[in-house]
C-alpha cells in the first residue's frame, strides 16, 4: 500500500483519538479506515481491509493471551476459563474460515456469492480478494500472535500497577484473563470508547476475583466491584489524555489536505 511506519503511527494515533467520540472502545479504527483509504486512492479495498485485519490480529492476540493465562485459573473459575478457551476456539475457527481454501469449500463460499445481487456480490469478492492477500502473510501473523503476550505484558502490568496504587489486592495473574476479556467485549459499539461497558465488566470480574482472594469476607464482591470500577476509570483517564497526541496529529493532518 505504500504507507510507511511512522505514517501508519500516525493514522493509528488519530483513530486513538475518535475512540473518544465514537461507540466502541475501537471505534476510531473507522476514522483510522477512512485516513487511509483516502491516502491509498488506487486501492480503497485493500487500504480499508488492512484495517479490519490489523483489528482481527489484535482480537487473536487477546483471545490467544487470554486462553494462555486460564490456564492459571481454571481451579478458581472453570466456567469462566471454559469460556474463554470456547470462544478462543470460535474466533479462530472465523479467521481460518478467511484464508482456509478447505474451509471455504466446505461451506460453499463462493457458491454463496454468486447467489447475491450483482452490485454486492462484486463489493464481497473485492473484499475478499483483499483478505486473500494475507494467505501470503500468514508465517508472520502468526509470529506476532505468538509474541504478543509479551506486548499485552506492559499493558497488564499497568493494570497491576494501578491495582497497587489503589489497593485492590489482586494478583497480576489475574489481570491476564481480566483485561482480554473486557477488552474484547468493550469494542462492541455501544458507548463511546466504551465507558460504562468496561466499567461494568471490570466492576464484575474484579469483586469475583478479589472476592474469591478474600475468601468469607463479608461483602466481599460488592466491595470489590467499587475498586474494579475505579481501577477501569483511572485506566480510561490516562487513555483519553494520551489519545489526545492524536487529536494533535489531526490537526496536522488538516492541514496538510
Amino acid at each position: 500500500l505504500g504507507v510507511g511506519f511512522w505514517e501508519a503511527q500516525r493514522y493509528s494515533w488519530i483513530g486513538f483519538f475518535f475512540n473518544n467520540i465514537i461507540p466502541g472502545a475501537t471505534g476510531g479504527d473507522v476514522i483510522k479506515a477512512i485516513y487511509i483509504a483516502r491516502r491509498c486512492e488506487g486501492e480503497p479495498v485493500r487500504a480499508l481491509v488492512s484495517v479490519a485485519v490489523d483489528r482481527v490480529i489484535g482480537l487473536l492476540s487477546l483471545v490467544f493471551v487470554g486462553s494462555l493465562a486460564s490456564t492459571l485459573t481454571v481451579t478458581r473459575f472453570p466456567q469462566l476459563s471454559y469460556s474463554i478457551w470456547l470462544a478462543a476456539i470460535g474466533i479462530t475457527g472465523c479467521a481460518a474460515l478467511l484464508v482456509s481454501p478447505a474451509l471455504r469449500n466446505i461451506v460453499r463460499f463462493e457458491r454463496g456469492v454468486q447467489y447475491l445481487p450483482n452490485k454486492i456480490a462484486t463489493v464481497i469478492r473485492d473484499l475478499d480478494q483483499a483478505v486473500l492477500h494475507y494467505r501470503t502473510q500468514l508465517k508472520g501473523i502468526g509470529l506476532w500472535i505468538l509474541f504478543s503476550p509479551v506486548i499485552y505484558s506492559v499493558v497488564f502490568v499497568s493494570f497491576f500497577i494501578m491495582d497497587r496504587a489503589l489497593g485492590v489486592g489482586l494478583q497480576l495473574t489475574d489481570y491476564f484473563v481480566i483485561c482480554p476479556i473486557v477488552f474484547v467485549l468493550q469494542g462492541i459499539p455501544i458507548a463511546p470508547a466504551g465507558w460504562g461497558i468496561g466499567e461494568a465488566l471490570f466492576g464484575s470480574l474484579i469483586g469475583k476475583f478479589g472476592a474469591a482472594n478474600l475468601g468469607g469476607v463479608v461483602g466481599a464482591e460488592a466491595m470489590m466491584r467499587t475498586r474494579g470500577v475505579a481501577v477501569s476509570i483511572l485506566y480510561r483517564s490516562q487513555a483519553a489524555l494520551w489519545s489526545l497526541l492524536g487529536g494533535l496529529f489531526t490537526l496536522i493532518e488538516r492541514r496538510r489536505h
